[in-house]
């Protein structure tokens, strides 16, 4: 990114000169790190019993250690990029003036209880601010830039990836003009976001000033909150992020519950209604491969079980669950029993096998009742809950918004792409909840074919590999159809609704993915005092 110099102003960045070098590599995520870590020095099973966390301190020196490989892991990344992508021109300066390095978690260890995820944040922040590469760089990071963020506060950085990506935070935007007095004026087009990860959702949208919203609705103006400098749009926008509705927890959560429902579990055998009809799998909600015949196996590895999150947080000997009865009652609620130890709270009582019966409107049914508006909130979201909003349901009942929406997250877009790709769907889609549960009803009811290939979806004259990645996709399309619906009964609606991964500039090449990491470095940058001090007052030097 580039930076300009005023006088009276002092040095700020062009926002528009930021630019993806490159992607690094991914390695392992902090859960991991800190699960092994406890694995070593709390012992196997440290889950299913009670761990007094003061005795582990002791073990704090280790723990800096596993930050430190973790760390030269990371630097040797960043190291590796600069080398390859920096002019000598660049190199020299970025040198001179160090790396700042912003380091966030998110919903992966948000839920992470007790002092581990803190601890390891502040090992690994001194880790940074000793870079040992040999090339000259010298990588630095403090509190503000090394931490982890909030759920609304990584719905607030998608937000503004995606406002800024698609041109509407920027100083040249379209959506502003200059008057003849020379004074800027914009109109308030931001766009609203709904990302969908790994184990959270975030719903972000901008809402007016003249909006009536209940009193526990509470916009955060990204003015006041120093997200956005004041010659940008003034913009009050509800930010919310759900626990457990990510693409993998929500897996296994609604696995869990499906399979414990009387209603669908039959003689050992759980019907899974957004499972096509022919698939088969053990009552697990550990990872799924497909062979090369199209039998489905389940991990046995607890770390790759999509319930161990939320296995892991809901037990007696977490104290946000020990201590709360509401929280117990949400993990009971959703057959979980806080009680047992781990490997019975991940276990399906009673269920030998899950098959599919391919119903996408049960399916559809139960994806509402159990994720989009569960009549308990889901657990590990006391985040949500505190904000006034204990289901996506409730979201778009309190709050809405006719700014145009994008829908963003791997799973979610492709199963829009793969509808279009079997002519179910229209291209482009303009988003109708009704079009959308005809062309998925379609889908989901085509029977699975096995041939000397494998197995095959026959979607009238297309043909679907099935694979690990669209064996429960019926699912993710359950999970849009609610969404638009919502948001088609909210008392405002969205004038858009799109799906996209990334952002692509006039000439058709890839920016970047949409996201919270762009936001993140925004709001950063985007107060040029804040920025001034962090990255050249106090920036590698003060950490000698």
């Amino acid at each position: 990114m580039e930076t300009e110099s005023c006088p009276r102003f002092g040095r700020r960045v062009l926002p528009d000169t930021i630019r993806l070098v490159a992607s690094g590599t991914r390695h392992a995520g902090l859960r991991e790190v800190l699960e092994r870590w406890l694995d070593k020095y709390a012992g196997k099973d440290w889950e299913s019993r009670h761990v007094d966390s003061r005795i582990l301190l002791k073990f704090f020196p280790k723990m800096e250690q596993a930050a430190k490989d973790f760390v030269v892991i990371l630097e040797n990344n960043i190291v590796t990029l600069m080398e390859e992508k920096l002019t000598e021109a660049q190199k020299k300066h970025v040198k001179a003036v160090g790396v700042p390095v912003v380091f966030y978690s998110t919903a992966g260890v948000r839920d992470f209880h007790d002092w581990y995820r803190d601890g390891f944040f502040i090992a690994i922040r001194a880790a940074i601010n000793q870079p040992t590469n040999t090339k000259g760089y010298k990588l630095f990071t403090n509190p503000e830039m090394t931490r982890p963020i909030t759920g609304a506060e990584e719905g607030l950085y998608a937000f503004l990836t995606l406002n800024h990506l698609t041109k509407r935070l920027s100083e040249d935007s379209v959506f502003c003009s200059r008057g003849a007095d020379g004074t800027r004026r914009c109109r308030n087009d931001l766009a609203g976001v709904v990302e969908v990860g790994g184990a959270s959702a975030q719903l972000v949208f901008p809402v007016d000033d003249s909006d009536i919203l209940p009193s526990f609705v509470k916009p955060v103006n990204l003015q006041a909150e120093r997200l956005l400098p004041e010659s940008y749009p003034i913009a009050g926008v509800v930010s919310v992020s759900f626990m457990q509705l990510g693409v993998a927890s929500s897996a296994g959560l609604f696995l869990k519950q499906l399979c414990s429902t009387e209603q669908f579990l039959r003689d050992g055998v759980c019907y899974n209604p957004c499972f096509f009809e022919g698939y088969e799998q053990p009552c697990s909600a550990g990872e799924v491969t497909i062979d090369k015949n199209g039998k489905a196996s389940v991990s046995e590895d607890i770390r790759k079980n999509r319930l161990k999150p939320i296995g892991t947080y809901c037990s007696q000997n977490n104290p946000e669950i020990g201590m709360k009865a509401t929280n117990e009652l949400q993990c009971r609620a959703n057959g979980i029993d806080p009680q047992q130890p781990l490997q019975k709270r991940l276990e399906f009582s009673n269920c030998s096998k899950i098959v599919g019966t391919g119903d996408f409107e049960t399916c559809h049914a139960q994806i509402e009742r159990l994720l989009i508006s569960p009549r308990l909130p889901l657990p590990a979201n006391i985040e949500a809950a505190s904000s006034g909003f204990e289901s996506v349901g409730h979201v778009f009942s309190f709050a809405s918004s006719r700014s145009p929406m994008v829908i963003t997250g791997g799973a979610m877009v492709a199963s829009i792409r793969l509808l279009q790709k079997v002519e179910l769907l229209s291209s482009p889609f303009e988003g109708n909840a009704s079009e959308l549960e005809r062309a998925a009803k379609t889908f989901c009811s085509s029977p699975i074919v096995r041939d000397g290939a494998g197995a095959v979806i026959e979607v009238g004259k297309h043909q679907v590999k099935l694979d690990a990645l669209n064996h429960d996709i019926c699912k993710t399309m359950a999970v849009n159809v609610s969404l638009l619906e919502h948001m088609e009964t909210a008392d405002k609606r969205p004038t858009s609704i799109t799906w996209e991964k990334s952002v692509v500039d006039d000439d058709g090449r890839e920016v970047a993915d949409l996201g919270w990491q762009v936001g993140a470095v925004l709001q950063l940058v985007l107060d040029p005092g804040r920025w001034s001090r962090m990255a050249y007052q106090t920036g590698w030097a003060h950490n000698l």
